[in-house]
């Protein structure tokens, strides 16, 4: 199962492509949303999820998802991000879900909330890796 990972944080990255990887994802990351964009128009159909974070250094994470779910629409879609609390009320996460997005993972939650969301979105589970059976 592909998915495209767009997060600006390298530290986080890594350890979250280490995770999904383990687990049996195959991920490709991207650190700028001009560059996710590229990558997920070039592979259209490419991927199965999609995992992005809202606040890119180089463009809005909400414009990104307009313009994906747009041009590939019932693309899981996940909002992984640290915008959350008071700063993220309902209307914010309203107009994201009609946006496109499928689920909110928040910053900093651990492993295990995004690999329980990714495997609901997608509803197909990862074949394990043999690292993950160690």
């Amino acid at each position: 199962m592909k998915i495209l990972y767009i997060e600006d944080d390298h530290k986080l990255a890594k350890l979250v492509c280490l995770l999904l990887e383990s687990h049996g994802y195959d991920v490709d990351h991207c650190a700028r949303a001009q560059h996710g964009l590229d990558m997920f128009c070039l592979g259209l159909t490419t991927w199965n999820a999609v995992i992005v974070d809202l606040d890119l250094p180089d463009g809005s994470g909400r414009l990104l998802i307009s313009e994906m779910a747009a041009k590939r629409p019932g693309l899981p879609i996940i909002v992984h991000s640290g915008l959350s609390g008071p700063r993220f009320g309902l209307d914010n996460r309203f107009e994201l879900f009609s946006s496109g997005v499928s689920a909110f993972v928040w910053k900093p939650s651990g492993g295990q909330p995004l690999l329980d969301v990714l495997k609901e979105v997608t509803r197909t589970p990862p074949t394990p890796s043999p690292l993950s059976a160690k």
